[in-house]
């Protein structure tokens, strides 16, 4: 952001409701980082925590609730992976 902008509202709430995340549920869990991001979608707002360990994205479900501050709430877990390729249009379904 640069120096001196003003922050809008829906940016001064969402940087308010990110600071208060970490405060509550941490910036780590089980020594896996997690990092908050603000987004929307058709159906609204979004707080997401994405961290890189499956089952601390667990343990970070259980603490979080489905709505926070007036943002529903997802845990998305992720793998660092050297073969990108692996996980390019990837589907898979239940038969």
């Amino acid at each position: 952001m640069a120096k001196g902008k003003k922050l809008s509202e829906l940016e001064k709430k969402s940087r308010h409701t990110i600071d208060s995340a970490k405060k509550d549920f941490g910036t780590t869990i089980d020594g896996y980082p997690i990092k908050w991001k603000i987004t929307s979608d058709d159906s609204g707002r979004l707080l997401e925590a994405f961290c890189e360990d499956w089952e601390a994205c667990g343990v970070l479900r259980e603490k979080l609730p489905s709505k926070y501050m007036g943002f529903r709430t997802i845990v998305i877990g992720y793998t660092l992976t050297e073969d990108k390729s692996a996980l390019r249009n990837f589907t898979y379904e239940d038969e």
